[in-house]
């Protein structure tokens, strides 16, 4: 499964969920991903990109961190060839 890089282990046991799993979908490939946040402790900046195209996914500075896991890989382009 692929994975965004936004959602790594790097606030380990720190944080706590805040449950808020909405699907979301990349505006440029289409592909869908479940978007929770994490409350930290401190402060954070930071972006997420999408991982089959790599268009920004959202941008954050604060301690509500979003977090995405991938749902659904992008849906195939039909060409118009006739």
């Amino acid at each position: 499964m692929v994975t965004s890089a936004c959602q790594s282990g790097l606030f380990d046991g720190e944080a706590a969920m805040a449950e808020t799993g909405r699907i979301i979908s990349c505006e440029v490939c289409t592909a869908k991903y479940v978007r929770t946040e994490v409350l930290l402790p401190i402060k954070d900046v930071g972006i997420c990109e999408c991982a089959y195209c790599g268009s920004e996914l959202e941008r954050w500075h604060g301690r509500l961190v979003p977090t995405f896991r991938l749902h659904a890989p992008p849906l195939p382009r039909h060409s118009s060839a006739a």
